[in-house]
């Protein structure tokens, strides 16, 4: 601009009048200070620029135009970051769904591979379950026939079966002699001895006795799942029935010729892979053994006999 234009307020004069002043500075006082005001706004022109001068009016029709322009140019800008925020928004809620969309597939992949693993478990556990039965069915199998095999070893009898027949024989006989004599002894209404019948007879109550004991065995683990209970009663029959064919032959004096048939080391080891088998069992469906319970109703009751309680903690 070729003429600055500046704004001052004065404080005229006390003795400063309208006649004062000159004739462009009195019409703006008369007409900005009315009254007795003191105050004047004084516009000075510097340079003898025209006040209101074309040039000054090219000069703010400029800056307004600038500042239009700038406006418009800061609206346009926020026009497109407003639209690049939209466009990033769309993007980011999509790649969300997007994303959570794979997160639940992988979850629902995640969970059938847990399935098909649990029923392949399962299908592993049932396979080794039959296993064990058949492992112990050839373990009865082979005590049941060697029991058999025993006791046609003691129907024939052996001396000392034959030493009691002669024994009993001399007694009856003595017993009825003294009936047809004066003294007047006992008398015994036993039949006599007869070795045959006795010896069949014998016979065929342990062969008996062999068939209705075998049962048993086998019916411990008829259940599905097994207890630890099943397996240990399994175990203590089988042992129990070969202790007890040892001792029939020992006790009537024979020989025995299958003293080395009977495998306990594998018993032991079917015994160790059914409790193995019944562990991964009760694992797999979240159950508590039987032994983890009874080392915990044992805890409990010795911690009441310390505080000398009287509980009783028995399973039933």
């Amino acid at each position: 601009m070729s003429a600055t234009i500046t704004r001052r307020l004065v404080r005229a004069p006390p003795t400063a009048s309208a006649a004062t002043l000159t004739p462009w500075r009195q019409d703006m006082c008369n007409v900005l200070l009315p009254g007795s005001s003191r105050k004047c706004l004084v516009l000075v022109r510097q340079q003898n620029a025209p006040w209101f001068s074309s040039l000054s009016e090219e000069a703010s029709s400029s800056r307004a135009a600038a500042r239009r322009e700038r406006a418009d140019t800061m609206a346009a800008k926020r026009a497109q970051l407003e639209a690049l925020l939209r466009s990033n928004g769309s993007e980011s809620g999509g790649g969300s769904e997007v994303q959570h969309n794979e997160g639940s597939q992988e979850a629902m992949k995640a969970k059938a591979e847990k399935r098909e693993l649990d029923e392949e478990a399962e299908h592993r556990r049932s396979e080794e379950r039959i296993r064990l039965l058949d492992e112990a069915g050839f373990i009865v199998r082979s005590l049941y026939r060697t029991c058999l095999r025993s006791v046609r070893v003691i129907r024939p009898g052996n001396e000392r079966d034959e030493a009691d027949f002669r024994e009993r024989e001399e007694k009856q006989k003595r017993e009825m002699e003294e009936v047809f004599t004066d003294d007047i002894g006992s008398f015994s209404f036993a039949p006599p001895v007869n070795r045959e019948n006795e010896l069949r007879s014998r016979a065929e109550y342990y062969t008996e006795q062999i068939r209705e004991g075998f049962g048993q065995e086998m019916d411990r683990l008829e259940y599905d799942p097994w207890r630890e209970d099943d397996v240990d009663q399994f175990v203590h029959l089988v042992r129990h029935g070969e202790d007890q064919r040892r001792y029939i032959l020992s006790d009537y004096q024979f020989e025995d010729p299958y003293a080395d048939v009977f495998d306990r080391k594998r018993l032991e080891a079917l015994k160790e892979q059914a409790e193995k088998l019944i562990h991964d069992e009760y694992e797999a469906r979240g159950w508590i053994l039987q032994s983890e319970r009874k080392k915990n109703i044992e805890s409990v009751h010795d911690t009441c006999e310390v505080f000398g309680e009287d509980i009783d903690f028995r399973i039933k």
